[in-house]
């Protein structure tokens, strides 16, 4: 427009109003404050990350930028040079496996968010023949896979589904095969709390047992429990006891290191098989084998999730309604729902709260019991990141 160059138009006002101070107020073309070429479409992009970060809360301040600049330079008068090291990534992503069972994702997307902004800075450093290429991969699709579960716990699907194709990706353009699993098999698993298609959930894990290539890992665990689930909602109870089966198997061949990391999402112990026992189970109508797979679940978990044991407990009020005993079962969901917080009430807590509803008969909905339950869950709730 008119001349100037397009940084110049979309930078901020402030700025465009010391260039008429300056006098003239002619284009300054090959001499714009902020350049041309790579590093100016470089800066335009990381005005437009900030400004997406403040839309999700994060306070850019003029000190943060000052404080980044300074340890940057620091770090590199040193020789610390931000792309090779990425034991210190590490090491953050292992600690958001943790936090992601206790933290209320409306509070975790932020920081993920402020994560993948400075990931992505690192990497549009690199090219792929770089050493350090394949580890910034494995870093961005963890942390792309947990952004997609905590928008998918939002209630978000369609975003969640684009951070899903996003993860895929790039943990497969990092060459870990256990890290392509798991965001395969935790994309299946979520599909199930999100209503997508059975059968489209079906070809995804037999797609994804085919990637597996007969590779044992936690992802390869998660695949199956998808399977065994997606079997059982589709009315086919021997295939998903028989896939049951299979996953007790993986378990079986699964390192203790995995197995006995019950406080991270990137864990895969008994906890996890017995719960899928207790959703299987539950939709079957099976009351019986539903608690015992439940009680069993209950004493595995940790104290600081408070998630997992509502779902599990929500899963038993369920099989009693399936099995008759509606009073029972409605009193039950309601004694585990009610008390929730808002924050702790993600899609899966959601979904399986409104299975035991529409698993009561509709002669039964005006209930006093019942119709109280129904208001309960009907109740927006109030976990969307407000922009």
């Amino acid at each position: 427009m008119f001349g100037y160059p397009v940084q110049r138009l979309l930078a901020p006002a402030a700025d465009a109003v010391g260039v008429g101070q300056r006098g003239g107020g002619e284009p300054e073309t090959g001499t714009s404050w902020l350049g041309s070429g790579p590093e100016a479409e470089e800066d335009m992009e990381r005005r437009l990350l900030l400004q997406s970060l403040a839309a999700l809360g994060i306070a850019i301040s003029p000190a943060t930028h000052a404080l980044e600049a300074i340890r940057g330079s620091f770090g590199t008068a040193f020789g610390h040079d931000d792309r090779i090291h990425l034991d210190d990534w590490e090491e953050t992503v292992t600690e958001y496996g943790y936090i992601y069972l206790t933290a209320s994702p409306v509070k975790l997307i932020p920081d993920l968010a402020a994560d993948l902004v400075a990931v992505r800075s690192v990497v549009a450093r690199l090219s792929a023949e770089d050493a350090e290429y394949h580890g910034w991969c494995r870093i961005g699709g963890i942390l792309s896979g947990l952004m997609a579960k905590s928008l998918s716990n939002l209630g978000n699907p369609r975003a969640s589904r684009q951070w899903w194709n996003i993860a895929q990706h790039v943990t497969d353009s990092s060459g870990d095969l256990n890290l392509s699993l798991w965001v395969r098999g935790q994309r299946i698993i979520h599909g199930l709390y999100e209503n997508r298609p059975v059968q489209m959930l079906l070809r995804q894990a037999e797609t994804a047992a085919d990637f597996a290539r007969g590779h044992t890992c936690a992802g390869l665990a998660d695949v199956s429990t998808g399977r065994a689930q997606a079997f059982v909602l589709s009315g086919d109870y021997g295939f998903a006891e028989e896939e049951l089966g299979r996953t007790e198997q993986i378990l079986s061949r699964l390192p203790a290191a995995v197995t006995a990391d019950t406080r991270s999402v990137m864990g895969w112990g008994e906890a996890q098989l017995r719960y899928t026992e207790a959703w299987v189970y539950a939709h079957m109508g099976d009351e019986e084998r539903t608690d015992r797979a439940a009680r069993r679940a209950l004493v595995l978990y940790p104290e600081t999730d408070t998630r997992s044991p509502a779902q599990i407990k929500l899963m038993q009020a369920f099989a009693r309604v399936r099995h008759g005993d509606i009073t029972e079962g409605i009193r039950s969901a309601q004694a585990v729902y009610e008390p929730l917080m808002s924050e702790q009430c993600t899609t899966m807590v959601d979904a399986l709260a409104r299975t035991v509803l529409t698993s009561v008969p509709p002669e039964v909905w005006n209930r006093h019991d019942v119709a109280a339950y129904r208001t309960l869950v009907a109740s927006p709730s109030q976990r969307m990141i407000e922009s």
